[in-house]
Order: structure tokens, then sequence, then C-alpha cells
């Protein structure tokens, strides 16, 4: 009788600390090491997780979403982005089991800054996460009327003129800045993504990493000073709305065994092959009345030079919406 009193001492013991720890520090306790982009604890419950990623359910500003060139608003006051581009940058490749995330180094001499274009603040690149498919005609967050491309390179950046970290900035207003960048198969491919993709070979696993010395920080972004721009959120738990997306209008160019190289990787640290990385996106989020504005302006510009409806170029506006 004495062993099976303590037996149920010890777990309600258990559970109330498993509860404490759980209350004390949010979705870090649990939940941040089980989410998943499938199944019950996919996107469509992320908002019942945990307390702390109620936005991932009620937000009215969530991120991604589908954009449709012809609501896009012309605004003349955008101005082009400064980038503060190092000759290369470095950091740590990052398995997360959902997807690949290389965490910038922020020396003095290699850091990555944004500022200018919609943004009133400076911001530094903490992160650089790579979103992609199984299948080459899927795998971006946001679309373009409807249409998804091959991958996207999410460039994560945090208001270093307010807050003294990413981890600081990431629930606070004005805090992060996330430049997107779509990924097509095509020539000539780019060398910053190659070298992810290179490395990515060794880390096979969730929660394997390896170190990366020389990506060449200018081939992350596409020829191009025009893009879209628009107010949202986080697109993983907790889904915090405090990103300003700025998405340029061109793409990179990717190889396919640069993808199947990525399609290897692992959700966890058993080889079944059916839990891979791959198709770590979240679906399309409504747009809820928010002004999704550009700076390209059409008028007196050649369509089949700026305004073509292709993936491979620009995106067409609505001359109606002008600003």
């Amino acid at each position: 009788m004495d062993a099976f009193l303590t037996f149920g001492v010890s777990l309600v013991f258990i559970f109330l600390s498993l509860r404490t720890t759980n209350q004390s520090s949010g979705s870090d306790a649990l939940w941040s090491r089980w989410w998943t982009y499938t199944g019950q604890a996919g996107p469509r419950f992320w908002g019942n997780l945990s307390p702390d990623w109620s936005l991932c359910a009620t937000g009215k500003y969530q991120s991604p979403i589908d954009i449709k060139p012809r609501a896009l608003l012309f605004d003349p006051s955008l101005r082009r982005l400064t980038l503060e581009i190092p000759i290369t940058i470095h950091g740590t490749l990052v398995n997360t089991g959902r997807d690949v995330t290389l965490v910038v180094d922020e020396s003095s001499y290699s850091s990555l800054n944004i500022s200018d274009g919609p943004l009133m603040y400076h911001y530094r690149v903490a992160q650089i996460k790579l979103h992609f498919g199984s299948e080459d005609d899927h795998g971006s967050e946001h679309t373009i009327e409807g249409t998804p491309f091959s991958a996207e390179i999410q460039l994560v950046a945090y208001n270093t003129d307010i807050y003294s970290s990413f981890r600081e900035a990431l629930q606070a207003p004005y805090g992060i800045a996330i430049v997107s960048v779509f990924a097509e198969i095509g020539q000539p491919v780019n060398e910053a993504f190659k070298t992810m993709a290179t490395f990515a070979q060794r880390i096979l696993w969730k929660g394997q990493s390896t170190r990366v010395e020389t990506i060449p920080a200018k081939a992350l972004f596409p020829n191009t000073n025009y893009y879209v721009t628009y107010e949202g959120s986080l697109t993983q738990p907790g889904c915090y709305e405090t990103v300003t997306w700025v998405i340029f209008n061109k793409p990179i160019y990717i190889s396919k065994d640069m993808l199947t190289s990525l399609r290897r990787l692992q959700q966890g640290i058993n080889d079944d092959p059916s839990n891979t990385v791959a198709n770590n996106n979240r679906p399309i989020m409504p747009i809820n009345n928010r002004v999704i504005r550009t700076n390209i302006n059409h008028q007196g510009t050649s369509t089949s030079n700026i305004c073509g409806m292709t993936r491979y170029t620009f995106y067409q506006i609505n001359p109606s919406l002008d600003v």
C-alpha cells in the first residue's frame, strides 16, 4: 500500500512539474520541440498548442499570403532598399527538423544590414531560412496569383536601432523585417544557395549543425530594385505580428540537384523516408483588407520589360490603384 501511495504521489509531482515548466517558459517548454507542418501538431492547431501562440489562430495580420499582382498598390514614397553587404557571411547551418536555418554570425566585418525601402529603422540579418517542397512545382510559402515557386529564401533581420537582440525583437513592435527571395530551377545557378545546399548534406538529421564560412552575401539578392511589401507575421509559431515583409519581384535560380540534396534532410533522428523536412510551408493566410504595396511604377515603362505576368520577370500592377 505504501509503495502504491508513493507511486501515486510521484506521478502527481511529475505532472505538476511539467505543468509548472510549461506555464513558466511557454511554448519553449514543450510544443516548441513538437510542432510540425502536418497532422495534429500542424498549422491548423498551432494556436491551440500554447497560450503563447494564440495569434496563429486569432491574428489578423498573418503570413504568408497570396500576392495578387493586379491588386498591388503603387506607392511612390517607397524607396530602394539600402543593403550593407559584406563580401561573405558565415555562420552555423542547422537542421531544425522544420527547415534549414543559417544562424548568421554577427561579427563587425560580416554583418548584413538592411534599411530604407519600407523600413523606418536599421535591421541586421540574424537568420536565413530555406523553405522548399518535395516536388519542383511547389515549396515557397508566399505565392503569386495562387502559384508557388520551387523554394523561398527568407532573410530574417531584427531592429538594431531599438532592440539589443534578435530574441528581444521577435515579439516587439517593428521588431522584425524579413526579406524574401523566390527560387526557380534555371540558369545561372545561385552560388549562395548552392553553398548552403552543399553544406546541408552534412546535417541529415534534426539537431545536427555545421559551420559555413564563406557564403557570397551579394548572391543572396536578385538583380532588381523592385519589391512588394506588407505588414505580417512570422510563418512559424508563435506567429508574432511584428514583421515587415519585403518580397523581391525576381527570383534567383537553382538546380534540381540542389533541391534533391535538401529533400534528403529528415525531421527527426530516425531513418524514415516519409518524414523529410520538405514541404515546410505554412498554408496561405487571409489578407484581411491589408494593403499590399509595391515600388513598381507602370507609367512610362514598357510592359514587356516590367509588367509581364510571367513568374520569371516583374509583377503586374493595377493602374487604377496608384497612390
